[in-house]
């Protein structure tokens, strides 16, 4: 097990730089600054958060994103071990679970595509199988065939996927699809309200 310390930060001035670039609407008038949320050793076991070294600092595989239930709830996306941790408003673990019903190939994949909050579960898009996973870790529902980037939650509830083109499908929460449409529905996003994307930057303690 590594010895160096993995503070998950509040965020980090580039990425705040990308979402004002790409988000116009995400407002960051009160940044103060990062802060400590969580502080976990690096490794595979349990309370640990994996780290793939890449050549320079910058090119290494952190876990991300962090997403920011509305109870205080973080679910870390754990890439490098394959895996979503839960944890505590007080950062502490309070279960870890992997891939289901996915194959080897797919699994491998797993968590580096998307990923985001629904409610109190958590949808993930690998290749094009869209998948929900209750924070505990069982799965809830599995589409396969799903073309496509996951676009945002509307305000009822649905599911909505960008599909090639001017299209956008929608999905209810079994993801059945219910309707396509050539227009982008009003989107409630989950990153600017029921969840928030964050930032991993390594900090080294010894």
């Amino acid at each position: 097990m590594s010895v160096a310390r993995r503070r998950i930060l509040d965020a980090i001035g580039r990425a705040l730089t990308l979402f004002a670039l790409l988000v116009p609407c995400v407002a960051v008038a009160d940044w103060t600054g990062p802060s400590v949320i969580v502080d976990a050793p690096t490794g595979g076991g349990a309370g640990e958060i994996g780290i793939g070294r890449g050549d320079v600092a910058a090119y290494d595989e952190t876990p991300r994103p962090l997403l920011v239930a509305d109870d205080g709830t973080l679910v870390l996306c754990d890439r490098v071990n394959q895996r979503i941790v839960v944890l505590r408003a007080d950062g502490s673990v309070r279960n870890t679970f992997g891939p289901q019903q996915l194959s080897t190939a797919e699994a491998q994949g797993w968590l580096r595509g998307e990923a985001i909050l629904f409610g109190t579960s958590v949808l993930t898009k690998t290749g094009d199988v869209l998948q929900r996973y209750a924070l505990d870790g069982a799965l809830l529902a599995t589409a396969r065939k799903v073309g496509g980037s996951i676009a945002g939650l509307t305000p009822d509830g649905k599911i909505v996927l960008r599909e090639s083109g001017p299209l956008f499908r929608l999905f209810d929460a079994s993801l059945v699809p219910q309707s396509a449409q050539a227009s982008e529905p009003a989107l409630l996003w989950a990153f600017t309200t029921s969840s928030r994307s964050r930032i991993v930057r390594d900090v080294a303690t010894g």
